[in-house]
């Protein structure tokens, strides 16, 4: 049945939930065995700011080697350099949220990575003595297929974006219309960038309404592109933000270079042109929220 699952208003109060992250524990006795099932709530603000992350080959610097170092090492090293200090940067300004198509049984294997990868402030380039960078808290949104379905759909259809899209549009429901005066209803629209390393994690993006010039597409040699951005089709871009930010956005010491289709290009996360950028993207005033049609495939969040 549709939201079966989903928690009432009253059963939400009565877990006296606290801003942020909150640890939640299911118990059942099935078969005789005494299970137990644990997971983590979010509580954040009707007006707070997302940015969506992927995890494999956008955390990790490889698809299939970044999987399996993630979930069979205890100490994870394949990432890209810098993206701990990145998000962790992004997370003082905007909550990060983790999607990924992996399948839910691999849920603790993914916590543990997310909660254990750590890199030195070197690697992040913040010089010798700084701290060691670790990734931000932040939910993780998992597929309910199983592993066997989760590549299939990876591998053979290519479609992980429909499930993403799904994802997305389960979260924007939580975002209810607040009133703005007596006559006029305001639709938040969280959702501020997305980082990503296929088109096809593009694509789940710019369908859930994140506009173009916040796609990131970032490649197995750490670089980042805003594929859908070209600097010589401003005309969404303006729209999107005051006359003063677009001129800002728009200034060529904040792009590292173009790419042959003249759009920016950033050389990995410790680029300060890609981080100037995306803090000028989490200031920029809201945008409108637009109306989804996702497809029929539903997500679970760890």
């Amino acid at each position: 049945e549709e939201n079966a699952n989903l928690p009432s208003d009253k059963e939400l109060a009565a877990m006296q939930l606290c801003p942020g992250r909150n640890s939640i524990r299911f118990e059942t006795i099935r078969r005789g065995k005494h299970l137990i099932a644990e997971a983590r709530i979010f509580l954040w603000k009707q007006n707070d700011g997302i940015v969506i992350c992927d995890i494999d080959g956008t955390v990790t610097r490889t698809d299939i080697r970044g999987f399996v170092d993630s979930v069979v090492n205890e100490t994870p090293t394949n990432a890209h350099a810098g993206v701990c200090d990145f998000l962790d940067q992004v997370a003082s300004r905007a909550h990060v949220l983790y999607l990924t198509s992996r399948p839910l049984v691999l849920a603790d294997a993914t916590r543990f990575f997310l909660d254990n990868l750590k890199q030195s402030a070197l690697s992040a380039g913040r010089g010798i003595g700084a701290r060691a960078a670790r990734m931000p808290q932040g939910p993780l949104i998992m597929a309910r297929s199983n592993l066997t379905s989760a590549l299939y759909s990876e591998l053979v259809l290519k479609n992980p974006h429909e499930f993403k899209t799904w994802a997305l549009h389960d979260i924007l429901a939580a975002f209810v219309p607040t009133t703005k005066d007596e006559d006029q209803l305001v639709m938040p629209m969280p959702f501020k960038a997305g980082f990503g390393n296929k088109h096809t994690d593009c694509r789940a993006y710019q369908t859930a309404g994140i506009p173009n010039h916040a796609i990131f597409l970032i490649g197995t040699d750490s670089v980042l592109r805003l594929p859908y951005l070209h600097l010589h089709d401003t005309g969404g871009l303006r729209n999107t933000l005051s006359a003063h930010n677009f001129d800002q956005f728009n200034h060529d010491e904040q792009i590292s270079s173009l790419d042959s289709n003249n759009s920016p290009v950033f050389e990995g996360y410790t680029d300060p042109h890609l981080r100037h950028r995306v803090f000028q993207i989490l200031g920029a005033p809201p945008i409108p929220r637009p109306l989804l049609r996702p497809p029929s495939i539903r997500s679970t969040s760890v």
